[in-house]
């Protein structure tokens, strides 16, 4: 599982093989089929483990809090790994770690008072803005806010967008998202 993280989060995907895993482990590639059957299932590998160990949110807590930490922790652990982060935005798995924290993120919900279409319509928004908000800050996000902050510069009559120019090329990702999420439950506690 390790050889598997490694090589994705060093090298992408892509150059996630049977035979990279193999060499890296210094077997032969018929020894990894042993444990996998395609490249597919080395992902999976990767992908779980880097959920190993997912911390729990203190049951005691708001369930606002709750909810920012499983999320927050799921965010900290694809940043930290970005092939995991690869793997999830290709194909959400079902995982036992995933499952565990769905499980525990709709039984936070319910306990605040949300259940059936709301509190999955709950679920799907604040895991939607996850997945965004990370697979923003992993892929072009700096490229494309230096281009929005340059954007007034380029076009006379953009003047909303020319009193943002400082927030949209300076961006704490950390604290953009945790704002984000925030103003999320904020209006599912109404």
């Amino acid at each position: 599982m390790s050889a598997c993280l490694s090589i994705a989060d060093e090298n992408g995907l892509d150059a996630l093989t049977v035979r990279g895993v193999a060499r890296l482990c210094k077997v032969t590639p018929m020894a990894i089929y042993r444990h996998v059957d395609s490249v597919q299932g080395l992902e999976e590998l990767a992908f779980r483990k880097a959920l190993q160990g997912m911390a729990q949110p203190d049951p005691s807590g708001d369930w606002r809090q709750q909810v920012k930490s499983i999320w927050g922790n799921f965010r900290q652990i694809l940043q930290r790994h970005p092939g995991a982060a690869e793997v999830f935005a290709k194909r959400a798995m079902p995982t036992p770690e995933i499952i565990q924290a769905t499980n525990q993120l709709f039984e936070v919900l319910e306990t605040a008072g949300h259940s059936g279409n709301a509190a999955f319509a709950a679920y799907d928004v604040t895991f939607i803005f996850t997945l965004g908000s990370i697979r923003f800050d992993l892929t072009r996000a700096a490229d494309a806010r230096r281009g929005l902050a340059e954007a007034p510069r380029m076009a006379t009559n953009l003047e909303a967008l020319s009193r943002y120019t400082d927030q949209l090329s300076s961006r704490d990702a950390d604290a953009k998202f945790d704002a984000g999420l925030d103003m999320i439950l904020r209006g599912l506690s109404r």
